[in-house]
């Protein structure tokens, strides 16, 4: 696929998820990661912070295997104290991953009791 035909499929995606987040707003399905198997090749470290009196969630996707990824969007979800899920929110990564190397992230959230953070989608980029 060409890259005009790869940005159109994520933005079709996007919208799709869009349209999910307000449909698990309103009592749906919530998302789900659409990549099976995504820890076995990254990793994701991350903690909440406070900036101007507002949580921050920063943290590193690391990957840890031969393969880097272009495109990735980061599932969260805000969770209440029961573990139950709030609201979730879609995130595109702000850089592509080099192969076994990592990528800064910060994400404003909502006040929750806890979150959860997982790889939603991403694209392996093109072999040398």
């Amino acid at each position: 696929m060409n890259r005009g035909g790869e940005i159109r499929r994520r933005w079709a995606l996007t919208a799709l998820a869009l349209g999910m987040l307000t449909a698990v707003a309103a009592g749906a399905q919530p998302l789900s990661p659409l990549v099976v198997n995504w820890e076995e090749y990254f990793q994701i470290d991350w903690h909440i912070s406070q900036r101007a009196g507002q949580p921050l969630l920063t943290g590193h996707v690391h990957s840890i295997q031969k393969y880097g990824a272009q495109w990735m969007q980061l599932l969260v979800d805000r969770l209440d104290a029961s573990g139950g899920l709030i609201d979730q929110r879609l995130v595109w990564l702000p850089s592509e991953i080099p192969r076994r190397s990592r990528v800064y992230f910060e994400i404003g959230v909502e006040p929750a009791a806890s979150y959860r953070v997982a790889v939603f989608d991403y694209v392996l980029p093109p072999l040398p």
